[in-house]
């Protein structure tokens, strides 16, 4: 079953014949979409973006995700060379809005 819906034992037949005919399954995320649509998905969903954090490939579905470990690794970098080294009002800053944009993903 391609919609991934209940559906009515009596419009059953119909249903499958209009599925096979107009959804298709993702075959990366194995959602159902409508056949026209599909390249769009592909293009809105899994189409690979660079991330601004780290430069790394990502699927633009992951992004957020993705950009929690890069804020987590940036800040435990940040936070360990800062008992270290006296830094920079501009690195000291970077420091503090990165923890400020880890929390805000966190309560998403």
């Amino acid at each position: 079953m391609r919609s991934k819906r209940d559906i009515a034992e009596s419009n059953f037949v119909i249903h499958e014949v209009h599925c096979c005919r107009n959804i298709v399954l993702c075959e990366q995320c194995h959602e159902p979409i409508p056949r026209n649509d599909l390249e769009t998905h592909i293009k809105d969903v899994h189409a690979p973006i660079t991330c601004e954090l780290c430069g790394s490939a990502v699927e633009r579905d992951n992004v957020e995700r993705h950009k929690v470990s890069c804020l987590v690794l940036i800040y435990l970098f940040f936070s360990r060379l800062s008992s270290q080294f006296t830094w920079s009002r501009h690195l000291q800053s970077m420091l503090i809005l990165t923890k400020k944009s880890m929390m805000r993903v966190f309560r998403q």
